[in-house]
């Protein structure tokens, strides 16, 4: 090797490498740090989003669960009530009503709750299926639809 220009590439190579690293670490680095702060704030404050959804969502299903339970109660107790009172208003004009024909309707009205509960669990399952926090939650929606909406 020649020691005659061994030496100035030595030199330019320290400058242009102490030049590289000091416009590194004064322009480029306070940049990307910026920018790792603030992408970890928004990764938090998606997170927190994230979890308000979580709650609100099991707020609404408690909601619209409680909701059908309590309108499917109403429902039975007025077709029971109104079975009731229909049969003793026909009674004096129809003596000869038998007990039978009451105890079918009531087989009919109990009939008519069942078919009440299940088209209510056929609506809260596709509600539950187009639930737009579905995918956010992964698979914390229950399988089958009547733990959602109805346990009666």
């Amino acid at each position: 090797m020649d020691t005659i220009t061994f030496l100035p590439q030595v030199f330019w190579l320290v400058i242009i490498f102490m030049t590289f690293y000091l416009i590194v670490l004064r322009q480029i680095a306070p940049v990307l740090s910026q920018i790792l702060k603030l992408r970890l704030k928004k990764m938090d404050e998606g997170d927190r989003l994230c979890a308000n959804m979580r709650k609100e969502k099991q707020g609404l299903h408690l909601f619209f669960r409680e909701g059908f339970r309590k309108s499917g109660r109403f429902l039975i107790g007025v077709m029971d009530k109104d079975t009731k009172s229909l049969t003793s208003w026909l009674q004096p004009y129809f003596p000869s009503l038998k007990t039978d024909m009451i105890k079918n309707m009531e087989i009919f009205t109990k009939s008519l709750s069942a078919l009440f509960q299940a088209k209510m669990v056929r609506v809260c399952s596709s509600v539950v299926e187009q639930s737009p926090f579905k995918s956010l939650v992964g698979g914390s929606i229950p399988s089958s639809p009547s733990k959602i909406c109805m346990e009666y």
